[in-house]
């Protein structure tokens, strides 16, 4: 599906548009936001060429890597937002490449992205309201990331938070699966975090005649919030681990104090052992086979070696 809308900052004016009347609407000053799905790329590639792209521009921007972030062109800048969030309980990313001319703004994107379908839903109340120049499309574009990276930080946090009480219950192994996994996504999540960072702030600092300098300050303040998220999103981490130390460290104090209470019993046995071992090797002369009060006698020992050594253990704390 292609979506195209035209712009008129001057009358104050925006609305859709074939695709086909993009060029036209440029050529009349009017500026261009065009979305693309992968499906319909080769679409893409002709309107860039039509909009005074390069040929060897294009097919390097069709063709690049998407873990390339950031490309400066003559005639346009090119970049790549990784969208971050949730679906269906699985941590998901997809890229979305950004080509920004001095007329137009085009996104190439692989399925539903969330924060371009948000941004679509809100995009004409600050043209209306607030918007100056093309800059507020590229400050609503920082603002949707930045909230879908919030909402996905917001649900690592309730994740957390049902693995902790897990772990306060009695639980299974399962969760530790569920643990390692949360960890994982979490540092995948601050990557792509840094690198989205990195970019808004290199259109906020750099100038370009694609990016106006009254908007440059607004990017700059969302830098700076995806760089406390990248932080939260460290501490979220931190949380589990430490979670997860405390778990094991409590499971490895139950284990001690039930060793320490087979140790005590091993201990009480084992003088007991020794004596059923000597009298049963049952030798011909030995006295105490013979006398009368043999059995009671050792019974008494016994007992008297049980008592004695429940009394140091007490006295020691080791029970």
């Amino acid at each position: 599906m292609v979506l195209a809308i035209e712009f008129d900052f001057e009358n104050k004016r925006e609305g859709q548009l074939p695709v086909e009347r993009v060029c036209e609407a440029c050529e009349q000053e009017r500026y261009c936001w065009i979305d693309f799905d992968e499906s319909e790329i080769s679409d893409a590639e002709q309107l860039l060429l039509k909009l005074g792209v390069l040929p060897d521009t294009v097919e390097a921007i069709i063709s690049q890597d998407p873990r390339t972030q950031f490309n400066i062109y003559p005639e346009c800048l090119q970049f790549t937002l990784l969208e971050a969030r949730f679906d269906d309980g699985e941590f998901r990313t997809a890229p979305v490449k950004v080509v920004l001319g001095g007329r137009f703004m085009v996104t190439i994107h692989n399925g539903e992205i969330e924060f371009l379908k948000h941004m679509l839903l809100t995009y004409r109340e600050g043209f209306y309201t607030a918007a100056l120049s093309p800059g507020f499309l590229l400050f609503e574009l920082a603002d949707h990331v930045t909230h879908v990276y919030r909402d996905t930080l917001s649900y690592f946090s309730e994740q957390i938070d049902k693995v902790e009480e897990q772990l306060i219950r009695e639980t299974d192994d399962q969760i530790f699966i569920r643990a390692s996994e949360l960890i994982r996504s979490l540092l995948k999540y601050r990557k792509i975090i840094v690198s989205s960072r990195e970019i808004i702030h290199e259109l906020a600092t750099r100038r370009s005649p694609y990016v106006r300098e009254t908007t440059q300050p607004f990017l700059e303040k969302k830098a700076a919030l995806l760089e406390r998220l990248g932080n939260d999103a460290t501490t979220e981490r931190e949380v589990l681990s430490e979670c997860l130390n405390l778990y094991m460290g409590i499971v490895s104090y139950h284990t001690n104090k039930v060793v320490t209470r087979l140790t005590s019993i091993s201990t009480i046995f084992l003088p007991l052992a020794f004596l059923v071992g000597l009298y049963g090797m049952n030798f011909k002369f030995m006295p105490e086979l013979e006398w009368e009060y043999g059995y009671l006698g050792f019974w008494i020992i016994a007992g008297v070696l049980v008592c004695v050594l429940l009394f140091l253990m007490k006295r020691n704390k080791w029970l």
